[in-house]
């Protein structure tokens, strides 16, 4: 998932990726692999929801990147959600189900101020930093998705997806390492000298 917008970026974009930056990509790839298990998805076909969401969000993160360059991000912001509230819209009368529980409308709210948070600090990312050195940190996503699993479902994680989860946050630990290392000849970094 997180892997076709630094895909995108070096090729229809020519953003720089170094061979470190490709081999944390690949890492926390093969991680997202172990945790999501795409073999058992075969079985389903609802299942392929997720590819449609992979490309969706694939086209929102290369869009984004380059919009940011021009653009505000409280710009940025409003066209991303002037388009998903007329996409949702035209699709709800297809699948709208009343809630059974009041709560369920509250709980919907605080997914949709979460996600509108989430995005906002997303967008000022692609502002001070390239795909790139962005894509290992999206990874989280499916930590902290694994993570919610436990707590919230009960469901307990196997020892690869374990070791997937492991290998994410590696990933994006090295990243944050790597991004703070100065380039060859260059001094450390410092407050005065941080790439913004």
């Amino acid at each position: 998932t997180c892997a076709l917008p630094i895909l995108i970026a070096a090729w229809r974009f020519k953003e720089p990726v170094s061979p470190l930056q490709w081999g944390l990509v690949a890492i926390g790839l093969v991680g997202t692999l172990l945790v999501a298990k795409p073999v058992d998805m075969a079985a389903d076909v609802k299942l392929l929801l997720p590819l449609a969401f992979v490309v969706s969000y694939t086209a929102f993160q290369a869009i984004t990147s380059r919009l940011v360059q021009t653009e505000s991000p409280d710009t940025v912001m409003c066209y991303t959600s002037i388009v998903g509230v007329i996409t949702l819209t035209l699709l709800l009368p297809i699948g709208w189900q009343p809630m059974a529980h009041p709560e369920g409308y509250l709980m919907l709210t605080l997914v949709a101020a979460c996600s509108a948070v989430g995005h906002h600090v997303l967008v000022l990312a692609y502002r001070r930093a390239p795909s790139s050195v962005l894509t290992p940190y999206l990874y989280f996503q499916l930590l902290f998705a694994t993570l919610g699993g436990m707590v919230v479902f009960g469901e307990r994680p196997d020892g690869l997806a374990i070791i997937g989860c492991l290998m994410i946050a590696g990933s994006g630990l090295a990243s944050a390492w790597a991004r703070r290392q100065p380039a060859p000849g260059a001094g450390p970094l410092t407050s005065d000298t941080e790439p913004a």
